[in-house]
């Protein structure tokens, strides 16, 4: 089946999950690559990140198996129909059950957020914007797919002063929003990295405050245990898609290096450094 999709191009490029090779950071880095573009030129680049409600849960049995019916062979598509159909559930309350019923939409797996985004260069390609979510509005009735208009995000990238209208989806006014997060990234309106950071630094300091009685100075387990620990609870937090903000600007980039020299310090039970130090400090420590 894989390499079926590939030859007739039924997987898109832009598509990169459950691909060999492929993960969020790479879709994250084609996002971020359209952004950055507009304040390079002095542009607008509006973007909206639609929420698709319960995307696994509703599942359309009978439209996805009409599209594989059409796309793939009848040996694939006996196999996910007899994979899909004839599940039944039925609800229990202490020792009370309901009637057992068909399961005529989802999928059996678990539910997770997709969000897609629509980019214009302009500030007049607005309209532009708003006939292609006409179309996603279009193409979500007829597969029976319901947005979450709620959870929309509205953003403008841009370093200019003008604005960008509000859009409407399902004739609901979507209003703009300074920042969004997407695939465990915040992305402000300039770029800034500012609220990522803080976030990760929030972050990080709960994680912290929770493996505080392994890693303090009073702990007894070796240090090679307390830095295993460390890179396998604190470091993912702050290095996940660095690729991206690690080029905000050093004050931001100071508050995250600063954090981690506290931390690392605690670790090895290092003195204070003086001031002059403490800043080169934690990029050796770190590499």
């Amino acid at each position: 089946m894989k390499k079926i999709s590939i030859e007739q191009n039924l997987i898109p490029s832009h598509q990169f999950g459950f691909r060999n090779k492929h993960a969020t950071i790479e879709q994250i880095h084609r996002l971020i690559n359209e952004i950055t573009h507009t304040p390079e030129h002095k542009q607008y680049c509006t973007a909206l990140f639609v929420d698709i409600e319960k995307a696994f849960d509703k599942v359309w049995h009978e439209g996805l198996l009409h599209k594989i019916d059409q796309k793939f062979r009848k040996a694939y598509y006996k196999l996910i129909k007899s994979y899909l159909k004839q599940r039944t559930f039925f609800v229990k309350c202490q020792d009370e059950c309901s009637d057992i019923y068909d399961i005529e939409a989802g999928v059996p797996q678990g539910s997770t957020t997709q969000l897609y985004y629509l980019p214009t260069m302009t500030q007049r390609q607005h309209i532009n914007l708003q006939q292609h979510i006409i179309k996603l509005e279009e193409w979500s009735h007829r597969w029976k797919i319901k947005v979450n208009t709620d959870k929309c995000k509205h953003i403008t990238f841009t370093l200019k002063k003008g604005t960008i209208s509000d859009l409407k989806l399902n004739n609901t006014s979507l209003p703009q929003t300074k920042s969004v997060k997407y695939l465990g990234l915040h992305l402000d309106s300039k770029l800034t990295w500012e609220q990522h950071i803080r976030s990760k630094i929030n972050q990080i300091r709960i994680k912290r405050r929770n493996i505080c009685w392994l890693t303090c100075k009073r702990s007894k387990l070796s240090l090679d245990n307390k830095l295993l620990i460390y890179k396998t609870i604190i470091k993912p937090i702050w290095t996940y898609g660095i690729e991206m903000w690690g080029m905000a600007a050093k004050s931001h980039i100071a508050k995250i290096e600063s954090l981690q020299s506290i931390i690392l310090r605690t670790l090895t039970n290092a003195p204070c450094l003086p001031r002059r130090l403490h800043r080169k400090h934690p990029k050796d420590l770190l590499s």
